[in-house]
C-alpha cells in the first residue's frame, strides 16, 4: 500500500499543547516518530513552566 509522508520542526512545548496532533489525525496523518534537534530545556514552574527546543515529528498517511 503506498503511503505519504511529511516531516515538521515543531517547539518543544508541542509535546504538551497537543491541539496541533488533533488538527494531524483529522487530516488523517499519523505520527510515527518524534527526535529532539535540539536541546531541550524547561524552566520555572506550575502554571509559569516554559520549554525551549525543537521537535522533528515525523507523520505517515495511508490515503493518497
Amino acid at each position: 500500500m503506498p503511503f505519504n509522508y511529511k516531516v515538521e520542526v515543531m517547539p518543544s512545548a508541542s509535546a504538551n499543547l497537543t491541539a496541533w496532533l488533533d488538527i494531524q489525525g483529522a487530516n488523517r496523518w499519523q505520527l510515527v516518530q518524534v527526535v529532539p534537534v535540539s536541546n531541550i530545556t524547561t524552566s520555572g514552574s506550575g502554571a509559569s513552566t516554559t520549554t525551549s527546543g525543537q521537535v522533528l515529528c515525523y507523520f505517515i498517511s495511508g490515503s493518497n
